[in-house]
């Protein structure tokens, strides 16, 4: 995952678990070593993610741990490419779609994405598309539409 302007924001390594209608499966069991934000560390539960086609945004779907309150996340980003078959990369666009283990569903970073359109001069079409990829998402989380229902847990238990 990149920042705009081609800045490193996360890196970590997955398997390629599979595809389906809904894009790429990937998962990863712990420990997971990152290098993200604030640096490097490890993350401590399993968790898959879908990597749609053509679409502005990738779904993590985490595993029940008490240290993180997010059962599903979704970054809204550039539509992910693939650079190689063992690379991913896509841009962080800071709009998320968070389902807490409670069940509540929230946009975060919507201030971020304001201050960034600004500050590193997000195209008109980037905003439009992120804005609109997250109000989707919203709408498919809260409605557990897939693959937001029950089609990522099943990818986590395998």
């Amino acid at each position: 995952m990149r920042k705009w302007g081609d800045v490193a924001h996360w890196r970590f390594p997955v398997e390629k678990l599979g595809r389906d209608e809904f894009g790429t499966w990937l998962g990863a069991r712990p420990p997971t070593p990152y290098t993200g934000p604030r640096g490097e560390g490890e993350w401590t539960h399993d968790f898959v993610l879908c990597v749609p086609q053509d679409r502005w945004w990738i779904a993590t779907f985490n595993a029940f741990t008490t240290d993180l309150g997010a059962q599903i996340y979704v970054d809204m980003t550039t539509v992910p490419v693939w650079r190689s078959e063992t690379h991913l990369q896509a841009v962080d666009l800071d709009l998320d779609v968070i389902k807490q283990w409670d069940g509540t569903v929230m946009i975060d970073d919507e201030d971020e994405f304001a201050e960034h359109q600004v500050r590193f001069g997000y195209p008109p079409d980037v905003i439009a598309a992120a804005r609109e990829s997250c109000s989707s998402v919203f709408d498919s989380v809260v409605a557990g539409a897939e693959p937001f229902g029950e089609v990522g847990a099943s990818w986590l238990t395998r």
